[in-house]
């Protein structure tokens, strides 16, 4: 089986994502060609300014039209038997138009396959990406029903931790309570709320937080910038506490509403705090053994971690507080607890998931 991996157009975050998977087929062996949506933008830019004798300036829609262009002829020459498409929200619906139709011109019958790795924030579109794909894995289980009524051939795909790069290590602690992240308001406003002298430690805060500035509660314990994988688990392994505050921020969808022909089986609601499953933060911190300290919003994380993973409500900033200030104050049941929570999740892998992919894509399931 030949692979044609499609990485996210964004560099962080998904991107760290596609990498996993990327690595899990390389240690199955399976030839895999990679196109890296987000370096091929770049590449696009630079070219259409060097064209044009300008610079600084941004021609996003014409780069992106260009990248896709280029995309053909990397399906074209490779001829792979499945595209890889790790999370289909940062493509245009014109470039899966595009993968649909070309094969017809190709004859060539590859699959399309989408890994949804962002449920269930922009569930909208998610459903129009299901119809475009002849495969949908989704990292959200109480969606895969909704999408499987656009493609029958949607499964639930959990979320899980690289096994060569999560895992745990012996670090001396130098940090109290570590979170990183991207700075959704929800994130914000609890941790802003935190009377970190109170708790008995403090906290180092990481990612891209652009709405702290110098009149932010947080801003004596932000430290801005992306940080790579390998270093936020360093930072997991350093720390007494990790936070991990699932988004509640997401499209709110009305399928009748948003485009009545489109949606017209879905009748329902779907929100952000419908969602079931819990963050690939969770995974991760657990892989390498880390203690953390989860909201009550992802009803997953009691599943698979039943007590070893202690949570708070996202409407109680004083109940985070409180236990932030007790498990400061017991390390060594923060080490069991944490022990705990990592044999639990072991095997929930991406070499796992990538092994479901490759075992439906490649058999028989219509």
């Amino acid at each position: 089986m030949r692979v044609l991996m499609l990485w996210p157009a964004n560099s962080n975050s998904t991107f760290n994502t596609a990498f996993f998977f990327h690595n899990a087929l390389k240690r199955l062996g399976v030839p895999t060609v990679d196109f890296v949506y987000s370096q091929e933008i770049i590449i696009q830019n630079l070219a259409i300014n060097a064209f044009r004798g300008t610079k600084d300036e941004s021609y996003e829609g014409e780069a992106i039209f260009l990248s896709n262009r280029l995309l053909m002829g990397y399906v074209a020459s490779s001829l792979p038997d499945v595209i890889l498409i790790c999370t289909g929200l940062t493509f245009s619906k014109a470039l899966l138009r595009w993968l649909h139709d070309f094969r017809k011109e190709l004859k060539h019958p590859y699959k399309i396959v989408t890994i949804l790795t962002e449920s269930p924030y922009r569930p909208s579109e998610e459903i129009e990406i299901a119809t475009w794909s002849d495969y949908v894995f989704t990292n959200e289980r109480d969606f895969v029903g909704r999408l499987r009524k656009f493609q029958p051939r949607t499964w639930y795909l959990p979320q899980a931790y690289d096994d060569q790069i999560h895992k745990p290590e012996e670090r001396e602690k130098t940090i109290g309570a570590y979170m990183c992240g991207s700075g959704f308001k929800s994130r914000i406003d609890i941790l802003s709320n935190i009377d970190w002298k109170a708790t008995g430690t403090t906290l180092t805060l990481k990612g891209l937080f652009k709405d702290i500035d110098e009149e932010s509660a947080l801003f004596p314990y932000y430290i801005e910038g992306l940080v790579k994988n390998e270093k936020v688990v360093e930072d997991y392994q350093a720390s007494n506490i990790c936070l991990n505050i699932h988004r509640t921020e997401g499209s709110l969808v009305i399928y009748e509403k948003d485009l009545p022909d489109y949606y017209a089986r879905e009748k329902r609601l779907f929100k952000v705090t419908d969602a079931f499953s819990m963050n690939n933060r969770t995974c991760e911190i657990a892989a390498t053994g880390g203690f953390q300290i989860v909201d009550d919003t992802r009803e997953e994380v009691a599943e698979v971690f039943g007590e070893t993973v202690p949570r708070f409500s996202m409407n109680e900033p004083m109940e985070l507080q409180e236990l932030i200030t007790y498990y400061t104050q017991h390390p060594s049941q923060r080490a069991k607890l944490a022990e705990e929570a990592r044999l639990r999740i072991q095997g929930r892998t991406y070499l796992a998931n990538t092994k479901k992919i490759l075992s439906i894509v490649g058999g028989n399931n219509g």
